[in-house]
């Protein structure tokens, strides 16, 4: 059913492990599009998906950078994408006001405001009677409880769930559906050394696993939040 997929973020984490395992869980995906600030990274690993794809296509934009995600919002029309997967965030960690601002203000946009604006163009050049999905990353942990060292974090993955869960009504008639994959603990760059969950006995899972898990989540049509523990 989805033939054209995009994943931001795709150079490494979860990004990356999703776009190995595409082919597996939807065959019918003839084109994948990977995004990512870090185009030495995600050129290499263009490379390894030739074989799987009639086409891969790779775009260096960086989602904290608004003419980036503008010019985004047009390739992604141009790659008529079925799919759209967001697995680019972050944010500082350690107290708030002993972080510059400008590194919360990275948080804010890349994790939420860019998220935001390509779902809100992609919904609007879609035809509403084709199968679309838009899934954005979120987080078991920050989005519902409070991530003490990582605020600006908690406060995009938070934000996330209320945009998500108020447009749920908007799209009930509308086959291209916003969803949101909320995981645990990944073992990623993102998890950093000192984090809490690494020394408390947390659960953390691999990349792998979780990407998994999205894909059947996609395969098995909803519903719209999937919290994975």
């Amino acid at each position: 059913m989805f033939k054209s997929v995009v994943i931001i973020g795709a150079s490494r984490g979860l990004g990356k492990a999703l776009s190995f395992f595409i082919k597996e869980h939807l065959p019918g995906a003839k084109q994948i599009l990977l995004v990512s600030r870090k185009i030495d990274l995600l050129t290499a690993n263009a490379e390894k998906l030739k074989a799987q794809f009639e086409e891969v296509k790779t775009i260096k934009a960086d989602m904290s950078m608004s003419a980036d995600v503008f010019d985004l919002t047009h390739a992604i029309k141009s790659f008529n994408a079925d799919i759209v997967i967001y697995s680019a965030g972050g944010g500082p960690y350690g107290e708030f006001v002993k972080k510059d601002w400008k590194d919360h203000q990275w948080a804010i946009d890349v994790g939420l405001k860019a998220p935001m604006q390509l779902l809100h163009s992609w919904l609007s050049f879609r035809n509403p009677t084709e199968a679309g999905r838009f899934i954005i990353v979120g987080s078991r942990i920050a989005e519902s409880s409070p991530d003490f060292s990582a605020s600006s974090y908690a406060a995009t993955k938070h934000g996330l769930v209320g945009l998500l869960s108020s447009i749920q009504p908007e799209l009930l008639k509308n086959n291209n559906k916003a969803w949101l994959f909320s995981p645990g603990y990944i073992d990623t760059e993102m998890l950093p050394p000192n984090a809490s969950a690494r020394h408390n006995g947390a659960k953390i899972m691999s990349v792998e696993t979780a990407a998994q898990a999205l894909l059947r989540w996609v395969k098995k049509d909803g519903p719209w939040h999937r919290i994975l523990n």
